[in-house]
C-alpha cells in the first residue's frame, strides 16, 4: 500500500518584487497512512508551504508530490482541485475560521464527506475510518 503521501526532490520558488524566493529546497519527506505527523520549524521553514503543496493548493516549481501514490506535480490548477475534493482533507491554520464551533470533529469529517456528493453509508465509512485513524494514530515528528 502507498504511503499517504510522498515528496521527492519538491523545490518552491515564490516571485517577490525584490526576487525569486526559494521556500522548499529538494525536499524528500514520506507521510506514511494511519499515522498523524506534526511539522515543526522556525518561521519561514516553508511549513506552510510544504502543507500547501500536500494539499493540492499549489503545485511545486519542480520535483513530484506523491497523495495516495498518484504524482500530481502535472497537475493543472483545475485538475488539482478536482483531485484535492475526492483525495485531501485540509483544515487551514486558523481552525476557528474554518470549523462550526457546534460540531464535533466527527461530525465535521461527515459534512466534508456529504458535500462531496457521496452516498450516505459511504460517508458513515469515511467518518469512522478516519476518526478511528485520528484517534490512534502515533505522532510523528519531522522538521
Amino acid at each position: 500500500m502507498a504511503d499517504a503521501a510522498a515528496c521527492d526532490e519538491v523545490v518552491q520558488v515564490y516571485r517577490t518584487a525584490s526576487g525569486p524566493v526559494a521556500a522548499l529546497r529538494g525536499i524528500d519527506t514520506t507521510f506514511a497512512r494511519g499515522t498523524v505527523t506534526v511539522v515543526v520549524g522556525p518561521s519561514g521553514a516553508g511549513k506552510s508551504t510544504l502543507l500547501r503543496l500536500l494539499a493540492c493548493l499549489e503545485g511545486p516549481a519542480a520535483g513530484e508530490v506523491w497523495i495516495g501514490g498518484e504524482p500530481t506535480a502535472h497537475l493543472s490548477p483545475t485538475a488539482r482541485r478536482r483531485f484535492a475534493a475526492h483525495r485531501v482533507g485540509y483544515v487551514f491554520q486558523q481552525p476557528r475560521k474554518n470549523l462550526l464551533d457546534y460540531l464535533t470533529s466527527t461530525e465535521h469529517v461527515h459534512l466534508a464527506a456529504s458535500m462531496r456528493s457521496r452516498r450516505r453509508h459511504t460517508s458513515r465509512k469515511t467518518v469512522a475510518t478516519t476518526s478511528s485513524a485520528a484517534a490512534r494514530s502515533p505522532v510523528r515528528r519531522t522538521a
